[in-house]
């Protein structure tokens, strides 16, 4: 007697035919999330290149400051124009980047650097930078009273030298960066003196590097502020703890927190371990001088 033979069925782990559902409707992603996902996506693209043996050699740091080597691109520049990326937090690892950041923004007009000492940090950003024109702004003399509250009457500061080795500071800046021909112009003038020569929102980048206490600092970014086009960058140097250091006086941080906060903006600051701003130690890197910016 031959046994009933029964219909063989795929368990339902193993049944492959398609299910019908109703589509779900896509849900909609914040610009600043995509500006953020592209950041990292272009990011692990070129950390793949290189490991790969085919992506490009990035260039060497500045002398000065002691920077981590960039990492390819950080944004895309088409989006320059329209997106907002004042509150995206880019991982930028030193202020070496910062030149790429600029060309990845689309950000390669006119740009200022104000407290240029020897051009260290001036010939990295006309090496890397695809700007047409760095604007250097620096008196290149002696200082001496300034605010008595805060400095004691003096201007204290390692780079407020005697007027003979300022001299030889500007001959030095003017022989190192000959060889990049019109693309720099020398302005040597005091800072708020030197911005009144520029119209308001035509300038891509203002790097402030100049007097470090508060009241200096602050009057720096009062008045290059508004030459910056809507877009543009701010970006500052030695935001460090507020006081008084071996190296002189330094009210930077307090300035761009305070400055940044009234034009509705939150500072980045460059750092490895964190992005957060405002805070009482920020990280230090860069040779122990963390740099500060945000977009306009």
């Amino acid at each position: 007697m031959r046994a009933r033979q029964r219909a063989f069925r795929l368990p339902p782990a193993f049944d492959r035919s398609p299910a019908i559902e109703k589509p779900k409707a896509p849900t909609p992603v914040p610009g600043h999330h995509l500006v953020c996902l592209a950041l990292a996506a272009s990011v692990l693209l070129n950390v793949a290149l290189l490991h790969s043996g085919t992506g490009a050699e990035p260039r060497a740091p500045p002398q000065a400051g002691g920077g981590v080597r960039g990492h390819g691109s950080f944004a895309p520049a088409a989006a320059a124009a329209t997106t907002d990326h004042s509150l995206c937090h880019v991982a930028l690892k030193s202020r070496a980047d910062l030149p790429r950041y600029l060309n990845d923004l689309g950000l390669t007009g006119e740009g200022v650097e104000v407290g240029v000492r020897r051009a260290h940090f001036s010939e990295h950003v006309l090496q890397q930078w695809k700007g047409r024109v760095l604007h250097l702004v620096d008196p290149w003399e002696h200082q001496d009273a300034v605010d008595a509250k805060t400095t004691g009457g003096k201007y204290q500061d390692v780079s407020n030298a005697p007027n003979a080795e300022h001299a030889e500071n500007l001959e030095h800046v003017k022989r190192t960066l000959s060889r990049f021909g019109s693309r720099f112009a020398i302005h040597r003038k005091y800072s708020v003196s030197a911005a009144r020569e520029f119209a308001d929102n035509t300038l891509d980048f203002v790097y402030v590097d100049a007097r470090h206490e508060y009241e200096g600092c602050l009057e720096d970014l009062k008045a290059w502020y508004p030459k910056l086009r809507k877009g543009g960058l701010v970006s500052g140097h030695d935001f460090v703890p507020d006081g008084f250091l071996k190296e002189g006086a330094f009210g930077v941080q307090r300035a761009a927190t305070e400055f940044a906060k009234a034009v509705g903006r939150e500072v980045q600051s460059i750092s490895t371990k964190t992005r957060s701003a405002g805070r009482e130690e920020p990280q230090r890197v860069d040779g122990g001088w963390t740099t500060f910016y945000w977009i306009k």
